[in-house]
């Protein structure tokens, strides 16, 4: 309002302390828009802009037809230091290992031969509503901190099979 009104540097002031207040993400973008505004209207110099943060590069010569993540995974991987490359694989992997025994939970039509690589059912809409009861006891584990435990516990014993949300094999 007041900059419609001309009142240019009062607009820039309450402005400015809008911004030190800490506002929300919509605020944000609207003074972000403003304050530039008012800026040239008042003469006033840019603000300056955020300088990049010093980063360091590395060339990586590809010794064959592999992929670039495998090449990236030798040049970096060290002894004290190992390298994993794991993709989309961990956030779905640390579930499936903290959450296995409801995942696996043997529910009527979940597995009909002991070759499957997971339920049946994992993808209909009753999946958790079907467990829900072995979810909350999984999840529970975060809240009193043994879900440590628990991921480490299911992956030594579980390792070597094939689940539809744990890649064992990205990480030893």
């Amino acid at each position: 309002m007041l900059e419609r009104q001309g009142e240019h540097q009062a607009a820039f002031r309450l402005a400015t302390q809008a911004l030190e207040s800490h506002p929300n993400e919509t605020e944000h973008q609207a003074l972000a828009r403003l304050l530039p505004r008012l800026r040239r209207r008042l003469k006033l110099p840019p603000e300056p802009s955020a300088s990049e943060p010093p980063h360091e590069r590395w060339n990586l010569q590809l010794p064959g037809p592999q992929g670039v993540e495998r090449a990236v995974v030798e040049a970096m991987s060290e002894r004290e230091a190992p390298v994993c490359f794991v993709e989309n694989s961990l956030l779905t992997g640390l579930f499936g290992l903290l959450c296995w025994s409801a995942i696996f939970a043997p529910l009527p039509g979940a597995f009909f031969h002991p070759f499957h690589n997971g339920p049946a059912d994992l993808y209909r809409d009753d999946f958790v509503a079907r467990r829900r009861e072995a979810f909350n006891a999984c999840l529970a584990h975060l809240d009193n901190g043994s879900y440590c435990e628990v991921i480490r516990a299911t992956w030594r014993e579980k390792f070597g099979l094939t689940s539809p949300l744990c890649a064992l094999g990205n990480c030893r």
